[in-house]
């Protein structure tokens, strides 16, 4: 069986555009989220998954140059994209990564895959029920269930946001959901970039954990909130475009 992580990525953010290649401490935010789903011991592979516009030619050149396997699609049918890229790298179980999730967490990764796995899911997230902080979303699902969508679904939202056609189905699909304890349990913070605001509190992050030796892992990260509690008044007005 093999465990595919896709990134969903390009340049063209309405709200913070070229966000993903943004750097902090040397660094663009998508080699963090790289770096970060590479540590999910489950997976056997990782993608890029970035459109075919002139636009995203620079996320397409940063993966080559980085070593990073990148395939190209739609700009706006992103399941599409999803679909094509898991069948070319022959993924059995897809985990779905946003782009703009520099401090994904790779411990509840695991356990989300852990989940599907034993419950035999169709669809597995810790997101069905908000109780982990935003960014550290992870979505798993099945690639028969993930071409099943494609040929199926006509709705644009659910084109655009690949996972609605399961979540919006639970009587048909299987579904579980793996949700936060004690101090995880922080639906209050929002640690993805869409503003420049979210930016700022990302780097902020990176650089006090830089500071301290850190890895990024949730435990330091809720440490770092716990010593500057005023950091998560920095983007607390930020308004989810989407989901």
């Amino acid at each position: 069986m093999k465990i595919v992580g896709i990134i969903q990525a390009r340049m063209g953010s309405t709200r913070l555009p070229g966000k993903v290649l943004k750097y902090v401490l040397g660094k663009p935010l998508i080699a963090y989220v790289v770096e970060q789903l590479r540590k999910v011991s489950s997976l056997n592979e990782v993608i890029l998954a970035t459109s075919t516009l002139q636009t995203d030619d620079q996320l397409a050149n940063w993966a080559r140059e980085s070593n990073v396997k990148c395939f190209r699609g739609s700009e706006s049918d992103v399941l599409k994209r999803y679909c094509d890229a898991a069948k070319e790298s022959g993924a059995d179980i897809i985990v779905r990564i946003a782009g703009d999730c520099p401090l994904l967490e790779p411990n509840i990764a695991d356990k989300v895959m852990k989940l599907h796995l034993e419950t035999n899911a169709d669809y597995s997230a810790n997101t069905i029920e908000r109780t982990f902080p935003r960014g550290w979303d992870v979505e798993n699902m099945q690639m028969e269930l993930l071409e099943l969508a494609d040929r199926e679904s006509k709705d644009p939202f659910q084109r655009e946001h690949v996972t609605p056609f399961f979540w919006q189905q639970p009587n048909r699909f299987h579904l579980e959901s793996y949700e936060a304890k004690d101090e995880f349990f922080r639906p209050d913070l929002r640690l993805c970039v869409d503003t420049e605001d979210d930016f700022q509190l990302i780097r902020l992050i990176l650089e006090g954990l830089d500071k301290g030796s850190s890895p990024v892992d949730g435990k330091h990260i809720i440490e770092l909130f716990k010593k500057h509690p005023e950091w998560a008044k920095i983007n607390s007005h930020v308004v989810q475009k989407h989901l």
